[in-house]
C-alpha cells in the first residue's frame, strides 16, 4: 500500500500506526523505501508499506477506526517554573 506521512511523523510513527508495532515492519520498510533509522521527518514522501497480514491487528484497527495519527517528531517546548541551581531559595513558593 502507499502511505504519505503527515507533518511531524517519523518512521516510528508510521510503523506503529500501520503495522501496530515497530518490529514487524522496520527493516522491510527502511529497505523498500531507501530510508535509514536516522530519518527524522517523512512529510510529503510517498512510502510503500507491506503490512498485509503483518503486525498487531488490534492496534492497526484502533488507528484505522479512531482517526488518531501518531506524531512524535514535532518540536518540544519546555517551560521553566523557577530555577534549578545550587542556591536554596523560595522560587517555587
Amino acid at each position: 500500500m502507499k502511505y504519505i506521512p503527515q507533518n511531524g511523523q517519523d518512521i516510528f510513527d508510521v510503523l506503529l500506526q500501520n503495522f501496530g508495532d515497530i518490529e514487524s515492519g522496520l527493516f522491510p520498510t527502511l529497505q523498500t523505501n531507501g530510508l535509514n533509522i536516522n530519518t527524522r521527518t517523512l512529510f510529503g514522501e510517498e512510502l510503500t508499506l507491506n503490512n498485509e497480514g503483518v503486525g498487531v491487528e488490534k492496534v492497526k484497527n484502533y488507528f484505522l477506526t479512531s482517526n488518531f495519527t501518531t506524531n512524535n517528531s514535532d518540536e518540544l517546548t519546555f517551560i521553566k517554573f523557577g530555577d534549578f541551581n545550587s542556591d536554596f531559595n523560595k522560587d517555587f513558593l
